[in-house]
C-alpha cells in the first residue's frame, strides 16, 4: 500500500488485532482457572466427605456408603468414579462406575491433596483427587493404636468445566471477528475523516497555476501537524510569485531594450535607402550602425551570462591568478573612455596578492565593476582601484565619485535592469553589469559588499579566496546586498 490512509488503516488495524486477541485470551484464561478451581474444590468436598465414612474394625477397613452418600457418588448423571486401597495396594472398594478400569494410584494428604486430569471409562476427560488418611476406630471411646493409612483415589468427569470453556470459546471467536470488522470500519472512517484537511489542501495546490500564484493557505481550522505545512507552501508560493513576476519584466525589460536599438538600426538603414547618393552620411549611418551593434551585443552578451549562471552551465576553471593583473588586462579597453572624461585614476594595487580563481570570469567581473566606475564617474571625478591581501583571502576595491545615488538605492542595484534614471540611456549600460558581477561572483565563490563609505563616493568591495588556502567557507560574508541581485 502506498497511500497514508492505507498505511494507517492496517497500522492501526494491525495494532488492534493483537490487542484483542490478547484480551480474549486472558479472559478464556481466567475463566478456565475460575471453573477449574470450582471444581477442585468441589472434588475436595467429595473426596472429605468420602474419606469420612471410612472406618477401621477389627475385621479391617470398612467403607460404608449406606444413607446419604450412596445416592450422591452413584447419580447416573453425574456419577462419582472412587476407589479405595489400602497401603500395600490391595483393593478395598471401588465404584460401580469404574467398571474394570483403575485409578491411577496417586494421592497427598488431606490438607494438600494431589489434583490431575484422567481419563475415564468411555474416554470421557475427567478430573482426579488422591488423599493419604489413616481411618478412624469404629469403636470409640476406647483408644486404640494408629492403623496404616490407606489411599483413596475420586474422580469427576469434566464436562461442568469442558462445555462452559467451548461455548465461551466459540463466542470469543465470533464475537471476535465481528469486533474485528466493526474495527477496521470505524478504523477507516476514523483516517478517513482525520485525513480530510490534507485531502482538502491538496486539492487546493492542485487548483494553483502560474496565474494563480498570489493563492495563500488559510491555516484556521486546520489541524496543527498541517500549519507548517501551509506556511511552507505559503513561502514557496510567494517565492515563485517574486520569480514569475521578476521573470516577466525582464523579459519586458530585455524586449525593450532590444527594440530601441533595432528601431535605431531600421531608421539608419531607412534614411540611407531614401537618400542613397550622400557618401557621408551613408558613412555616418554605418558608424551609428556599427556602435549600435556593438551596444546590442555587450546587451546580449550580458544575458546569456545570467542565463548560463542561473542554469549553472557555467563551470569555472580555477588557478593561481595574480588579480592586480588581471584588473590591468581588464582596463586597458577603458583607458580611453577615463582620458575623455579627464578622469582622476588611482591604482594601489600588489602584484603579488594572488587568487585561487577562474581568469576570464574575473576578468567580466573586474571588467564590469571598472566600466561601470568609468561611466558613472562625472567628468573630472576620480576613480581608486584598490588590491591587498587579508586575512584568508584578498580584498579587491574599485569605488568611484558619484552624487546620484543614495543608501536606498543600494538594495537594488543587483536588480537586473534597475537604473537610478529608470531611463534608457544610450551609453550602452542596460543596468545588467551588476547582476551579472552577481551571477559570476556566486560561481566563484567571491563575496560582494556594496556601500557609500562617503559623501559622492560609491565603492564595490571583492573578497576573493587565497590561492591554495582554505575555501570560501572560512571568509566573512559581508551584510551586503547580493542577496537581492536575483
Amino acid at each position: 500500500m502506498s497511500t497514508i490512509r492505507a498505511r494507517l488503516t492496517l497500522g492501526l488495524v494491525g495494532a488492534l488485532v493483537p490487542l484483542l486477541a490478547a484480551g480474549a485470551a486472558a479472559l478464556y484464561l481466567h475463566m478456565r482457572a475460575a471453573l477449574q478451581a470450582q471444581l477442585d474444590a468441589a472434588l475436595a468436598a467429595r473426596a472429605r466427605a468420602l474419606a469420612a465414612v471410612v472406618v477401621r474394625s477389627d475385621e479391617g477397613v470398612a467403607f460404608d456408603l449406606d444413607g446419604d452418600l450412596r445416592p450422591w457418588s452413584e447419580k447416573p448423571e453425574d456419577p462419582d468414579y472412587f476407589e479405595l486401597t489400602s497401603a500395600g495396594g490391595d483393593l478395598i472398594a471401588r465404584s460401580r462406575t469404574l467398571g474394570s478400569a483403575p485409578l491411577p494410584r496417586e494421592g497427598g494428604a488431606l490438607e494438600a491433596p494431589r489434583l490431575w486430569n484422567v481419563s475415564l471409562p468411555g474416554g470421557r476427560s475427567g478430573r482426579a483427587i488422591g488423599v493419604r488418611f489413616v481411618p478412624t476406630w469404629d469403636d470409640e471411646p476406647a483408644p486404640r493404636q494408629a492403623g496404616e493409612a490407606v489411599l483413596l483415589v475420586v474422580a469427576v468427569d469434566r464436562v461442568g468445566v469442558d462445555r462452559p470453556l467451548r461455548l465461551l470459546l466459540s463466542a470469543l471467536l465470533v464475537v471476535g471477528l465481528a469486533l474485528l470488522g466493526c474495527v477496521a470500519l470505524v478504523v477507516s472512517r476514523i483516517v478517513r475523516r482525520g485525513l480530510a484537511p490534507l485531502d482538502r489542501l491538496a486539492a487546493q495546490a492542485g487548483r494553483i497555476d502560474a496565474a494563480s500564484l498570489g493563492t495563500r493557505f488559510p491555516g484556521q481550522g486546520l489541524p496543527g501537524e498541517l500549519r507548517p505545512i501551509c506556511a511552507a507552501l505559503d513561502e514557496l508560493l510567494e517565492r515563485l510569485e517574486r520569480t514569475f513576476e521578476r521573470e516577466r519584466r525582464f523579459t519586458a525589460d530585455a524586449a525593450h531594450e532590444l527594440r530601441t536599438p533595432i528601431a535605431e538600426l531600421r531608421a539608419l538603414a531607412e534614411v540611407n535607402l531614401r537618400f542613397p547618393g550622400d557618401e557621408r552620411a551613408t558613412a555616418r549611418a554605418f558608424r551609428e550602425s556599427v556602435e549600435i551593434a556593438r551596444q546590442m551585443e555587450g546587451l546580449v552578451a550580458a544575458l546569456l551570462h545570467l542565463a548560463r549562471s542561473d542554469a549553472g552551465a557555467i563551470r569555472p576553471a580555477r588557478e593561481p591568478v595574480a588579480l592586480a593583473d588581471v584588473a590591468g588586462e581588464a582596463w586597458r579597453d577603458l583607458e580611453g573612455p577615463a582620458r575623455e572624461k579627464r578622469l582622476d585614476v588611482v591604482w594601489r594595487c600588489e602584484s603579488a596578492a594572488e587568487v585561487s580563481t577562474d581568469r576570464a570570469l574575473t576578468r567580466a567581473v573586474l571588467g564590469n565593476l571598472l566600466s561601470n566606475a568609468v561611466e558613472y564617474a562625472p567628468p573630472g571625478g576620480r576613480v581608486e582601484v584598490r588590491i591587498e591581501p587579508v586575512p584568508g583571502g584578498v580584498l579587491a576595491m574599485i569605488g568611484n565619485t558619484n552624487d546620484a545615488l543614495v543608501p536606498e538605492d543600494l538594495p537594488h542595484l543587483f536588480e537586473r535592469f534597475w537604473r537610478k534614471d529608470g531611463a534608457r540611456s544610450p551609453s550602452g549600460h542596460a543596468g545588467l553589469g551588476l547582476p551579472v558581477v552577481a551571477a559570476l561572483a556566486r560561481l566563484l565563490d567571491v563575496d560582494v559588499r556594496v556601500d557609500l563609505p562617503a559623501p559622492s563616493w560609491f565603492r564595490v568591495q571583492l573578497r576573493f579566496p587565497a590561492a591554495g588556502g582554505p575555501g570560501p567557507a572560512s571568509l566573512t560574508r559581508p551584510d551586503a546586498v547580493l542577496s537581492s541581485s536575483t
